[in-house]
């Protein structure tokens, strides 16, 4: 049995990668990557932190408890460690702040793997969905005082803009044109 000689497929031009593409990852990059070091900054401070946060922060925290006490900040936060309430409460204040950081780092690992395959519609409908979700997790994230110090609350502050950015930049025409002449490049 012989077959037939095929030709060998025409050469398909790949155009240029488009700058708006590279500015896309940079601020999907920056949407991912900021969460994960908010979330890391968070797991590092440790019970330290949570207690800092705790005293600094109680009457926003726990405003119903000073009212009800009738006690300033510092008195209440006395009065819980001479009772022996305060360790169970610092205790699930960082376990608080534990699964927001946890839920942070998740979401930043998810953008920043969308982000490596930018180029190709599948992940940019990910990151598109994904950056909306990251951008609501981290407004309730810095809504709640369970982020931590304020360089937590500055980095997901830092994170909104570029979520948006990334939303823009996701469907802009020039990346869509390069999606559509690199896929039967492939």
């Amino acid at each position: 049995m012989t077959h037939a000689p095929t030709a060998a497929p025409a050469h398909v031009h790949v155009p240029k990668r488009p700058v708006t593409l590279l500015i896309l990852q940079i601020f999907a990059g920056l949407s991912g990557l900021l969460p994960v070091v908010a979330g890391i900054l968070n797991f590092a401070g440790g019970r330290q932190l949570a207690e800092d946060e705790l005293v600094n922060n109680i009457d926003r925290i726990e405003p119903g408890l000073l009212d009800e006490a009738g006690l300033s900040e510092d008195a209440f936060v006395e009065l819980m460690r001479s009772t022996g309430q305060w360790d169970g409460f610092v205790t699930g204040f960082q376990g608080a702040m534990a699964t927001w950081a946890g839920v942070e780092i998740g979401f930043g690992i998810l953008v920043l793997v969308w982000t490596i395959f930018a180029r190709t519609i599948w992940a940019r409908v990910l990151l598109t969905v994904f950056s909306v979700l990251a951008f609501i997790v981290h407004f309730a994230a810095i809504g709640t005082s369970a982020m931590g110090s304020d360089m937590v609350g500055g980095t997901l502050m830092a994170a909104w803009p570029c979520c948006l950015l990334t939303l823009v930049f996701c469907w802009l025409p020039p990346i869509n044109r390069y999606a559509k002449a690199v896929k039967p490049a492939r």
